[in-house]
């Protein structure tokens, strides 16, 4: 499963969560700018779910839970 918890990065200024599962690296996309502080926290929040419930071991796997809808 996880050995790190993830992480929030930036990429070209966008927002995205980083976590390898079973080898493989996932992002979780379309979570605001980079410079953007509530699409930092909202990040954050994300990283904490997913590694309380990896933790637990309550993990979904296909992160479908953890992606914020699309609008």
């Amino acid at each position: 499963m996880l050995k790190k918890p993830p992480r929030v990065r930036d990429n070209n200024c966008a927002l995205q969560v980083r976590l390898r599962l079973e080898g493989r690296d996932h992002f979780i996309n379309r979570l605001g700018r980079f410079d953007d502080p509530v699409a930092e926290a909202r990040g954050q929040a994300i990283c904490a779910e997913i590694w309380r419930d990896a933790q637990q071991g309550d993990l979904d796997l296909s992160l479908n839970r953890y992606r914020p809808l699309v609008e």
